[in-house]
């Protein structure tokens, strides 16, 4: 099954969440649960987390650019590139890119 590819939408600092779209335009976020531990949701419309998914079925790109230097996407980017050292591999990861 080819994953899902996933494209930023915005960095929301205050609800420490990194929110990404789907081809389809659906809504998911990675939510900071523990310090250094994101959790990914499928969202409302209005960017609330509805249910918790799966992330390996997914292709989660790093935040880059001016947003990567939001403190929220950095942590983000280092929990993601810490995900890749851990296992090895980018399945269901994303392609690991400049921080």
């Amino acid at each position: 099954m080819p994953q899902i590819e996933l494209t930023l939408n915005q960095v929301d600092n205050d609800n420490c969440r990194v929110y990404f779209t789907s081809p389809g335009e659906r809504l998911y976020c990675f939510q900071l649960e523990n310090r250094g531990a994101f959790t990914m949701f499928e969202c409302t419309d209005e960017g609330e987390p509805l249910c918790q998914v799966d992330m390996s079925r997914f292709d989660t790109p790093l935040v880059e650019g001016e947003a990567s230097r939001i403190r929220i996407a950095h942590e983000f980017n280092d929990w993601l590139g810490d995900l890749v050292l851990d296992h090895g591999h980018t399945i269901g990861i994303g392609p690991i890119g400049k921080v």
